[in-house]
């Protein structure tokens, strides 16, 4: 008998799976929708702090629209290391971006000056340190409305969940590019930028200096990302509370491969319950915070914005 039909197609192995390539690519066709679909920006900046959100964010804006339409600012005071704002410079160097050194001491200097002078001594040193956050958020959105651009802000969505970002200050922004992003995914997804391009787009030096907002002398930031990044995200992708995650952590069934793999050594029942009833009630917290941010990019099951409608008073504790 005659059989009618195309040839059948030669069996095609599956390409292996890539997370953080899928990440990193729906970022990049997000940016780049938001800016052709809304078609009001004149290009993308952002401030890059030498820090890995800031370099991740850059890279993702320079994918989406052109390094020709992205401009970058680096906004140092006293506390920014030279460590930081070098790799800044080489971050936009590697890129090909338009680059600039707006420095914010003497106006932070001034701003407290007023303040004091006007209203009493600063008492609380955090005053200050959101202040300089506030400075630059300021600079950032006068920049962005005189020139038409769309500003990325570069909270992660570890540090929106514990609130551990300056209302006003680096929150500020038309998209929050990197939202939707544990502080462990930024790093996973920042090296495969450099995989992607084939060379060091993001400086080594970036993923080797500790996270530090440079708020202060000598800070870092006062969280282990690898602990925090899984339990927020079973808080907010999979609606477990502080007594689920206990009840798995004591019977040894947290979600492989998202946890350290020491974490059974790390802590024990107790340490771990404080740990897993602080973030929640960071999180709950936070939300007041949250629900002004600017729009989140979602790439998981379930992000904060649009996927999860947050109470603001809200006083249950999970159990």
């Amino acid at each position: 008998s005659l059989e009618f039909g195309p040839e059948p197609l030669p069996a095609v192995e599956p390409e292996e799976f890539d997370r953080e390539k899928e990440i990193y690519e729906a970022l990049v066709m997000s940016v780049r929708d938001y800016c052709d679909k809304l078609g009001i920006f004149s290009g993308v900046m952002e401030a890059v702090s030498g820090g890995i959100d800031s370099a991740l964010g850059a890279a993702i804006a320079c994918d989406a629209v052109g390094p020709d339409k992205v401009t970058l600012y680096n906004l140092p005071s006293r506390y920014n290391s030279e460590q930081t704002r070098s790799a800044a410079r080489d971050l936009a160097a590697n890129l090909g971006a338009e680059y600039h050194v707006v420095p914010i001491q003497e106006i932070l200097d001034r701003m407290v000056g007023e303040f004091e002078n006007s209203l009493h001594p600063i008492r609380n040193s955090i005053t200050v340190e959101n202040l300089q956050a506030r400075i630059r958020g300021t600079l950032m959105m006068a920049e962005a409305n005189d020139t038409g651009k769309l500003l990325l802000t570069n909270g992660n969505e570890s540090e929106m969940a514990l609130g551990y970002a300056t209302l006003y200050g680096d929150m500020v922004g038309g998209l929050a590019v990197i939202g939707d992003l544990s502080k462990p995914d930024v790093y996973r997804v920042a090296r495969f930028v450099n995989r992607r391009h084939g060379r060091e787009i993001i400086p080594e030096i970036i993923f080797e200096i500790p996270a530090s907002a440079e708020l202060k002398d000598d800070q870092v930031d006062p969280f282990d990302y690898e602990m925090i990044g899984p339990l927020v995200n079973d808080f907010i992708e999979r609606g477990a509370s502080p007594d689920d995650l206990l009840e798995r952590f004591v019977s040894r069934t947290l979600k492989p491969g998202a946890y350290p793999r020491d974490i059974y050594e790390r802590y024990d029942r107790d340490s771990f319950r404080i740990l897993a009833d602080d973030i929640y009630r960071m999180i709950s917290r936070a939300v007041y915070k949250r629900v002004q941010s600017a729009p989140i990019v979602v790439v998981s099951e379930r992000a904060f914005g649009f996927d999860l409608r947050e109470t603001i008073i809200n006083g249950w504790s999970g159990r």
